[in-house]
Parts: structure tokens; sequence; C-alpha cells
């Protein structure tokens, strides 16, 4: 039933908007028709822009969002890298510090070098004035 109403409904208004048009004028309510065709234009008007607008800020915000998250991985990649640096740096310090450490301790060592052991073994070794007496003299007697 309703699908027959609204198929007649629109028969008849499909017949009179033909008629009109063959005719050149509106038949009845020409001036309020007029009103309601302005104000659709005006409202298709209106929702064109909105339409373009919102197109254009989707757009732009598409750019927004690619723009950031390709910003978001380089910075991420940074992070990393950073990170891998750090430790780096962390490692080769720690390798420094145990290189000082090393290098002191041999200095402390190092003060014993070849040359000082062997003025110790000299000392150590060293004849008395006793002793000195006791070899000249048994040179000079040739034994």
């Amino acid at each position: 039933m309703v699908f027959v109403l609204s198929t007649t409904a629109f028969l008849v208004y499909a017949l009179i908007t033909h008629f009109e048009q063959v005719r050149g004028r509106r038949f009845f309510l020409s001036s309020f028709r007029n009103h309601l065709d302005v104000f659709g234009e005006r409202l298709v008007l209106w929702l064109v822009r909105r339409l373009r607008s919102v197109l254009r800020h989707t757009i732009k915000l598409s750019w927004y969002y690619s723009i950031h998250s390709a910003l978001k991985t380089i910075l991420t990649v940074l992070v990393r890298m950073y990170d891998r640096l750090e430790l780096v740096f962390i490692n080769n310090r720690e390798r420094a510090k145990r290189l000082r450490a090393e290098k002191k301790a041999e200095q402390n060592l190092g003060t014993q070098n070849h040359l000082t052991q062997i003025e110790e073994h000299k000392a150590a070794t060293a004849l008395t004035t006793q002793e000195k007496k006791q070899l000249k003299a048994k040179k000079l007697r040739g034994d």
C-alpha cells in the first residue's frame, strides 16, 4: 500500500513538473516554491563548502599524521642508536678505567723495572768492606 502511494505521488510530481517546464512557469504556490528553491540552493552550497572544508582538513590531517608517524619512526631509530652508542661509551669508559688502573699498577711496579732490579740485586749481593779487603788481598797474592 505504501509503495503504491509513494509511486503515485512520484508520478504526479513528475507530471506536474513536466507540464510546468513545458509551460515555462509554475501552476500553484510559485512564490513559496521559489523561496524553497533559494533555500535549497543555499543549503546545497553550504553543504558543498562544508564538505570541501572537511575534505581539505582531512587531507591536511592525513599529511600531518603521515609526517608525524615518519618522524616518530626516525625518533625511535635515533633513540635505539643512542642507547647502543651509550652502551659502547659505558663499556669504553669501564675499559679505560681498567686500563688506567692496570697502568697505575704497572707504574707502581714499573718503578722496579729491570735497572732497579739490577741495582737491588747489586745492593743485596754487594760485598762488605771486610769482604772487599779480603778479595783485594787475594787478587794481589794471585790466588
